[in-house]
């Protein structure tokens, strides 16, 4: 419980404290304010399912609406088996994970939670000034066709798991600049390809890079699964040699046999 103090009435009354957060055995009533209040190395655990609008945001980079903000120190967000629901983003320049001049760690540790966004605004649900990690977690990016999911302002963004569905959108990857950082990705489950495309070994070109020890794999279809790779080839790639992997020697195979002329080389 605490005490609030009502201006128009000047009466104290003692309300019940509605927790969505907490940091250690304390509780905050906003994640930003567990997060404010975590010093590096802490986890900030959501212990509430949450519904937020504009109002829950802050303000990042003088411009731009941020729900969940580390600025200048490591901190890890725990969903934590809760759901966090952001509907009707109509303001352009929203995001809902900033991470500036520190990192910031997303998870889930019980495996069944989800961030879902939605509205018809310019926004990013990950952007990165500084570093951040996407460990694991459920992932449902909806709205405006040009938004992006995943922003790089800067190189320092990795996604080692999770499931990541983008219902509609330009690129699921986007940065800064022409080829001059990447998003690194070496594991996650994803629902459509890599649109904005892929960076394979010294390949400038592609918004997303996966290392040679990981591979797209998929049904034609998608979804599309990193996982360990068994073989790469080396394909020209502009004027770059690239290392592509591949997650099964058959898929490899396919990839490095070329029909010319009807005939197999």
């Amino acid at each position: 419980y605490k005490v609030v103090y009502n201006d128009n009435t000047s009466v104290y009354s003692l309300v019940e404290c509605d927790y969505v957060a907490q940091v250690g055995d304390k509780k905050y009533e906003s994640v930003q304010e567990a997060v404010d209040a975590a010093q590096s190395g802490d986890t900030v655990y959501q212990i509430k399912d949450l519904d937020l609008d504009l109002d829950d945001s802050t303000l990042v980079l003088n411009k731009y609406h941020a729900f969940v903000s580390v600025i200048g120190k490591d901190i890890t967000f725990d969903m934590n088996g809760h759901t966090m629901t952001v509907l009707g983003i109509e303001q352009n320049g929203t995001i809902i994970f900033y991470s500036e001049g520190g990192k910031l760690t997303l998870k889930d540790s019980m495996d069944n939670g989800s961030i879902t966004t939605q509205g018809s605004g310019f926004y990013w649900m990950f952007f990165n000034d500084g570093e951040m990690v996407i460990e694991s977690g459920n992932y449902v990016f909806e709205g405006n066709p040009e938004c992006d999911m995943f922003y790089a302002n800067k190189d320092g963004m990795t996604i080692t798991g999770g499931n990541f569905t983008q219902v509609n959108g330009s690129w699921m990857f986007n940065t800064t600049g022409n080829g001059n950082y990447k998003i690194t990705v070496t594991g996650g489950t994803f629902n459509r390809y890599f649109v904005g495309g892929v960076a394979y070994g010294e390949n400038p070109w592609g918004e997303a890079y996966l290392p040679v020890e990981y591979a797209l794999a998929s049904n034609g279809n998608g979804p599309w699964t990193v996982k360990d790779s068994v073989a790469y080839i080396e394909k020209n790639i502009g004027k770059v040699n690239a290392k592509i992997g591949y997650a099964t020697f058959e898929d490899a195979y396919k990839a490095a046999v070329k029909i010319v002329g009807g005939e197999q080389y």
